[in-house]
Formats: C-alpha cells, sequence, structure tokens
C-alpha cells in the first residue's frame, strides 16, 4: 500500500471511527466505551476496531441495525433476535 491510499485509508477509516462514536454517545453510551473506538490501517486495507463490547451494548448495536436495514442474507429479518443455545 502506497502512502497516499495508506493516507486516504487512515482518513476514511478516522470519518467512521469518529461516525460510529458520535452515535454511541448520542445514544447515551458512556464516553468511556465509546472512546476505545479507533481507526486501523493495514497492509490489507483500512478498518475500524471497536474493542471489547458489553454484551449489552453489543445486542442494542445489532438491534437498531436491524431496525434500520435488513439483513442482506436473510431480508426478512428485521429484529435482533439472540440465537438459541
Amino acid at each position: 500500500m502506497g502512502a497516499e491510499t495508506r493516507h486516504a485509508g487512515r482518513a476514511a477509516a478516522e470519518e467512521a471511527a469518529r461516525a460510529i462514536q458520535a452515535a454511541l454517545a448520542v445514544h447515551g453510551v458512556p464516553e468511556a466505551v465509546w472512546s476505545r473506538i479507533e481507526p486501523v490501517v493495514t497492509r490489507s486495507g483500512a478498518y475500524v476496531s471497536l474493542g471489547v463490547l458489553d454484551v449489552a451494548l453489543a445486542e442494542q448495536i445489532a438491534a437498531a441495525l436491524h431496525r434500520s436495514a435488513p439483513c442482506p442474507a436473510n431480508p426478512g429479518v428485521r429484529e435482533f433476535r439472540r440465537p438459541a443455545r
């Protein structure tokens, strides 16, 4: 990955990380949780690390994503349901 590509990837990852942080903050998630979200750039691409999330928060995020758009793998599913164990 060239320097220009790496820089563009870093900028995109930083913007995405800030967007997720802002969305969590608006919904009352404590700063101690969302401040751990960080951009990551590797040779294979740009990513956003969510770090370790509390199970309840992860379920809330999943539920919000399901409400906003159907799951591509199963378009009929519109809400989060914990898988049976």
